[in-house]
């Protein structure tokens, strides 16, 4: 299993970091096909079968968690695509089956007790004139 440690602040709209990261390498984030799905296995399923029919040209697919990306894996090998021959998989979340599945996913680990202390301590500050 590959696993990728997110660094710096979290970002309210995930694919914003995405296409920051798109528009860093020189890469024009508009050109890639974006399946809003529920953030579930199912929703994976039914976006790795969007993918499939309508753009069979598609090498990667970047879940928003790892469900999803269990998901899309799932009808890869029911399809026989070839992983991570023909298509990459990468979630969010490291899940601890992630290691578990062949192929293994890439997952990204989020610092979540971090993320939840911060959570905390925005909650219990005074208000604020703008949000936070």
């Amino acid at each position: 299993m590959t696993r990728v440690e997110a660094a710096g602040p979290p970002t309210h709209d995930p694919l914003a970091g995405v296409a920051e990261s798109f528009a860093q390498a020189g890469m024009d984030f508009a050109d890639v096909p974006v399946i809003e799905v529920e953030f579930t296995r199912a929703g994976g399923k039914s976006a790795a079968e969007r993918i499939l029919a309508d753009h069979p040209e598609v090498t990667a697919i970047l879940a928003m968690n790892d469900d999803m990306a269990i998901g899309i894996l799932s009808v890869l090998r029911s399809r026989g695509v070839d992983v991570p021959g023909r298509i990459s998989v990468t979630g969010f979340d490291d899940v601890a089956v992630a290691g578990d599945l062949a192929p293994s996913l890439t997952t990204i680990r989020l610092p979540m007790v971090t993320m939840g202390e911060h959570a905390l301590e925005l909650a219990l500050k005074e208000p604020a004139a703008r949000a936070r």
